[in-house]
């Protein structure tokens, strides 16, 4: 397993301030982006899990590595992943008109799981993601408020973004 500290300082590499660093000294290891998304997924803090999200709404060009990433994850781990993507997936169509506004433009993330994690096509993403937490906590067991959770990811990664164009234009 990736240590913490490593992934947390690829994640400010690419752009990526979704998580503070606990005092870590910066490492010289750069990992690849499938490393950097396998990593992610399997990590037992949540946060790190929930930065997988902020890494796909930010870098949507690491879509390409998705399967990459795959390769080197069991089953379980599989499907971890395969849930933070589809929610990153979803909010990215919620929160479409904020990140054209705080990123410019960006890559529409593909849709590769949904079909997979049985989420039936509705007129709402919002819907969608609904499905998609109901389903998280089948397989998980896990009763948590997931559509939260990756809301506030979302919420955060907007936040950050629109404070990083202030800084800009100050």
């Amino acid at each position: 397993m990736v240590e913490p500290h490593l992934l947390i300082d690829n994640l400010n590499r690419n752009g990526i301030h979704f998580l503070v660093d606990d005092g870590y000294s910066r490492s010289t290891v750069t990992l690849t982006p499938a490393e950097l998304l396998a990593g992610l997924s399997v990590q037992s803090d949540a946060r790190l899990r929930l930065a997988l999200i902020a890494l796909l709404l930010q870098r949507s060009d690491f879509a390409m590595h998705v399967h990459q990433a795959l390769i080197v994850l069991d089953q379980t781990e599989q499907l971890t992943f395969k849930l933070y993507y589809t929610a990153a997936y979803y909010l990215q169509i919620i929160y479409a008109d904020q990140l054209v506004d705080t990123l410019g433009s960006y890559e529409k993330l593909p849709d590769y799981f949904s079909e997979e994690l049985k989420i039936e096509r509705h007129d709402s993403a919002s819907d969608q993601l609904l499905q998609l937490a109901e389903r998280h906590k089948e397989f998980t067991g896990m009763p948590l408020n997931w559509y939260g959770a990756y809301d506030f990811a979302a919420q955060r990664v907007i936040s950050r973004l629109n404070k990083e164009k202030e800084w800009i234009t100050v």
